[in-house]
């Protein structure tokens, strides 16, 4: 029994140029970049001037974009085990990084980010548990939605200040916090078919 999730360790659906175990691709470069950035970004997101907090908004905008080029950079040149495993990772760094700071400026409600903190720390482990079967998480649509929705949530608490923004910036931070919870419960039902149809 399959599940077109998962897949063994090297099995590529398109051979990479550089082979399937190569580090230093132009995905993995852009992925990486990504997590370089996300230091400048919260300098400039706990910033306490206008200026400061535009700059991080459109440090979020090109961040969050670089999410799409890594994935096309990646389709193009074929998949890697090393990507497989950097691109979702990165998405959590940025992710979990930028809700904390917002949170601890009270500018996202903490609950929300409880939710999705641990969320994305279960899949995370999930995924690494995985990777030590030699199986590789690949991100379902919904994992895809799910991200886009909290990378919108994050937009909106850096852009929507003032106490008349606030029900729009929590609105969004609970949607994503809910889609959060689907994904992830997507992925143990999945991933439950999976191995008790792959059992030794």
């Amino acid at each position: 029994m399959g599940d077109s999730l998962f897949e063994g360790l090297g099995e590529a659906r398109v051979t990479p140029r550089k082979g399937r175990d190569a580090l230093l691709t132009q995905a993995n470069l852009v992925t990486l970049a990504r997590v370089a950035l996300v230091p400048a970004f919260i300098v400039a997101l706990l910033g306490e001037t206008t200026g400061a907090r535009w700059v991080a908004a459109v440090l979020w905008v090109v961040l969050s974009a670089s999410d799409g080029l890594d994935g096309f950079l990646a389709r193009k040149e074929g998949t890697t085990d090393a990507g497989a495993f950097l691109d979702p990772i990165a998405d959590k760094i940025l992710i979990l990084a930028a809700l904390v700071a917002l949170a601890a400026d009270e500018r996202a409600p903490l609950p929300a980010v409880v939710v999705i903190m641990a969320r994305e720390l279960a899949i995370s482990a999930f995924r690494s548990i995985a990777a030590a079967r030699g199986v590789a998480v690949r991100a379902t649509l919904l994992a895809k939605a799910k991200t886009a929705s909290q990378m919108l949530a994050v937009f909106l608490a850096l852009v929507l200040v003032g106490s008349g923004s606030r029900g729009w910036v929590d609105a969004s931070m609970w949607f994503a916090a809910a889609l959060s919870v689907v994904s992830g419960a997507d992925y143990m039902w999945r991933a439950g078919r999976y191995f008790a149809g792959n059992q030794p």
